[in-house]
């Protein structure tokens, strides 16, 4: 690494006077945005190193190489303004020092944000960053699929409620012509969360043998808090052709739903 720092060193700046130019019409300071050369900056400490060089403009990317229990991890990221690395650098740096590897299969033992290979333990139950989907298909029932929205970790947008858009759906089915079934209506308790329950059955579509099916349940939660988020839960069949009974899929959604699990102190 040092001697990649040592060539973006040597290398021009993309702060040209025609690239200073445009930055000072729009009202920036050239002299914060650019580094003097394509280095932004370079930082050694025990047992990581931090690089980051110029990319597009202003724009650069930010690499951690960090050694943990004799692995080498590299975390990758980007920003702007060269003036403001020292923060970057060092906001990236407590990010990864909460960075935990994990094998295939493991539970973290702490709140956080889980990646392909680890986890990035939370720093506090403000330290948010993004939503959460799931989805999931059987392999012995083609057409059923399940999936899982959190959506906690951000304001509340102008969509309507789950239950509200069921609704709607519900209605259209039933003004089609064909007759729907209420299974279940109600609250239910999963994850911590009291949410509202819908349960509904339908005929195929193109008058097929069997009925189809739709499970949904919804916990509004509480906005920007990991603990609480909102969560919407669906299982469903396909609409066409039918490849589980009622009971496969009520057997299903209990297994499923009962053991989902909140990690809420």
């Amino acid at each position: 690494m040092r001697e990649q720092a040592r060539e973006a060193g040597a290398s021009p700046s993309p702060g040209d006077e025609y690239a200073r130019a445009i930055y000072r019409a729009a009202g920036a300071d050239p002299d914060k945005m650019f580094a003097d050369s394509q280095l932004v900056g370079f930082d050694v400490q025990a047992g990581q190193a931090v690089i980051a060089r110029h990319t597009e403009g202003a724009n650069y990317s930010i690499e951690v190489h960090r050694v943990h229990a004799g692995r080498h991890l590299v975390f990758k990221g980007s920003s702007s303004n060269a003036a403001r690395y020292p923060s970057v650098r060092d906001a990236v740096l407590d990010t990864v020092s909460r960075f935990v590897p994990l094998a295939p299969g493991d539970i973290p033992d702490s709140d956080g944000f889980c990646t392909g290979n680890g986890v990035f333990a939370l720093k506090a139950r403000d330290d948010v960053g993004g939503d959460a989907s799931l989805y999931v298909t059987f392999a012995e029932y083609p057409g059923l699929r399940f999936s899982l929205s959190l959506y906690g970790l951000a304001e509340r947008g102008d969509k309507p409620p789950l239950m509200e858009r069921v609704g709607r759906s519900v209605v259209l089915l039933a003004l089609s012509g064909g007759t729907i079934r209420t299974l279940h209506r109600g609250s239910r308790r999963h994850a911590g969360q009291d949410g509202a329950l819908m349960a509904v059955s339908m005929p195929l579509e193109g008058g097929g043998r069997g009925r189809a099916y739709k499970y949904y349940w919804h916990a509004v939660g509480m906005p920007l808090d990991p603990f609480r988020p909102e969560i919407e839960a669906e299982l469903m069949t396909g609409t066409d052709k039918s490849s589980v009974d009622g009971d496969t899929v009520e057997r299903l959604w209990r297994q499923i739903m009962e053991s989902l699990e909140s990690r809420a102190q």
